[in-house]
């Protein structure tokens, strides 16, 4: 595998290339032909770097994952940020390294449903996700919010609705063609339903059928 500075051109090459005919037409109808073309350079070459698409695709898939943990491990927290805020920067970050890794994300996406080695490298990613939840429902029960949940059990269901959330907003268009899904608004949905989710009290006020408001 080349390692010279021409080398790394080509493999990033592949790379952006992958991302833009991924993107255009979903991995399991895009060929290294395609990728080679957008790319500028012959099929011959791209298996100097990659056995096959997949390998790329797990490249691809690997980085994202690998920048989704170095954020969670590198973001600083200062004592007395508000609870709100810390979820909000956490669904920023989520959402944007979605938005800009969403090509391969679709792709793993659908070849997981196919192929075990990607069933695994999804797992992989969805984890840092619903770890990252789990944690603010740890704190939240420590100080007597959400008595009685499974944390793990919540985080998963939590984390599986941001996933599909973000999958039918960036690469589906939206559920509703006439209600678009902004970047403002998506983070700001989510940042809302995750500390609603977390931060209630059993002897909390109560809504009834046929109330407008709770309590």
């Amino acid at each position: 595998m080349a390692t010279t500075a021409r080398g790394e051109r080509t493999r990033n090459a592949f790379r952006d290339a992958a991302r833009t005919v991924i993107a255009r037409k979903g991995f399991l109808r895009t060929t290294i032909s395609e990728i080679a073309e957008e790319a500028g350079r012959s099929p011959a070459s791209f298996y100097n770097y990659y056995e096959s698409k997949e390998d790329l695709l797990a490249e691809l898939a690997d980085e994202f994952r690998r920048e989704t943990e170095e954020n969670r491990d590198t973001e600083p927290v200062t004592p007395g940020t508000p609870l709100y805020e810390l979820m909000h920067r956490a669904a920023e970050a989520y959402w944007t390294a979605y938005k800009r890794h969403l090509a391969e994300l679709v792709g793993v996406f659908q070849t997981a449903m196919l192929d075990d080695r990607f069933a695994e490298e999804w797992r992989r990613i969805r984890v840092v996700g619903i770890q990252t939840i789990r944690e603010s429902i740890d704190h939240a029960q420590r100080h007597g919010y959400c008595p009685g949940i499974d944390p793990w059990l919540t985080a998963t269901a939590l984390g599986s609705m941001f996933e599909h959330f973000c999958y039918v907003s960036l690469a589906q268009g939206g559920a509703f063609a006439d209600h678009p899904v902004t970047d403002d608004g998506a983070v700001d949905t989510m940042t809302s339903i995750l500390f609603h989710s977390v931060f209630w009290t059993a002897d909390g006020p109560q809504p009834t059928v046929g109330t407008a408001t709770p309590g």
